[in-house]
């Protein structure tokens, strides 16, 4: 029983040096004999447990804790505390949306799309911002999901297949004839495109609406999968003023900006 109790604390230490605790794991959930197998293993997972401390750096400010569209303030790394919004939630971690581009007010507001891919790179983010997991584009995916849109498969659409986050999904959002600003779910959505140009006819906040030469949206990292377009034969999809998920030449250089997505663990998260 000495071996088998110095074989289970080995497993035990080896395990917990290479991961976070969650929360305690007691041995009597699972059956054993022997209750001091049992005792051990307790006592293992309680030194663990107080011995790995998950930083909690992002704080619920509006909103339902890990849930879609909960606002968050959060610093990343740099000691600048910053606006999110969760955008994704899975088992162990979410994905959280800045509420602003981080090119607003820069000298490069707008940028190509393959600049855009390169932003974080380019600028060292991940080291910066060291307390996330990672960072990058939105998805175009996750934002039709976000909005509940889950019909919408990026994967086969072409670049005539744009959307609005508002109700019905349809093509009819913006500040022309049929415009959905005061929709309800647009309303509920507009954290995806506050802070574009002149976007307050579209139904963002009106003190989020900036002026120009500031972007009009923000590209995500997909390119269109499905691209018929004799014009442009490289489009990538975007987020656009108007609450539209929709897509351009990825040589554009004028319209869009950047606009980060942080993936960090649910422990991170503070209510």
């Amino acid at each position: 029983m000495k071996k088998l109790l110095l074989i289970i604390i080995t497993m035990i230490l080896s395990i917990s040096a290479s991961v976070y605790a969650a929360s305690q794991i007691f041995a009597n959930n699972i059956s054993y004999k022997d209750t001091t197998v049992e005792e051990a293993l307790n006592d293992l997972y309680t030194k663990s447990e107080n011995t790995q401390s998950v930083l909690k750096f992002c704080e619920l400010k509006e909103g339902t804790n890990l849930e879609v569209g909960s606002k968050y303030e959060c610093d990343p790394g740099d000691g600048v505390k910053r606006i999110f919004y969760i955008l994704t939630v899975r088992n162990n971690d979410v994905d959280l949306l800045m509420d602003r581009n981080i090119t607003q007010g820069t000298n490069t507001k707008t940028m190509s799309w393959a600049d855009a891919m390169k932003y974080v790179k380019n600028n060292n983010l991940k080291s910066l911002w060291s307390n996330v997991l990672d960072i990058d584009l939105p998805k175009a995916q996750a934002i039709a999901d976000a909005v509940g849109n889950t019909s919408w498969q990026m994967v086969d659409k072409n670049y005539t297949d744009f959307f609005c986050v508002g109700t019905g999904y349809n093509a009819s959002c913006g500040s022309g004839s049929g415009a959905l600003k005061d929709d309800i779910q647009t309303i509920r959505y507009r954290w995806l495109f506050n802070y574009t140009r002149d976007c307050a006819g579209s139904g963002c906040l009106s003190e989020t609406s900036l002026s120009a030469p500031e972007a009009v949206g923000y590209w995500t990292c997909d390119m269109v999968a499905n691209n018929t377009d004799s014009n442009f034969t490289h489009r990538a999809w975007l987020m656009g003023r108007s609450g539209n998920v929709s897509n351009d030449n990825i040589y554009n250089s004028t319209t869009y900006g950047v606009r980060p997505v942080i993936t960090v663990l649910k422990a991170n998260l503070t209510e």
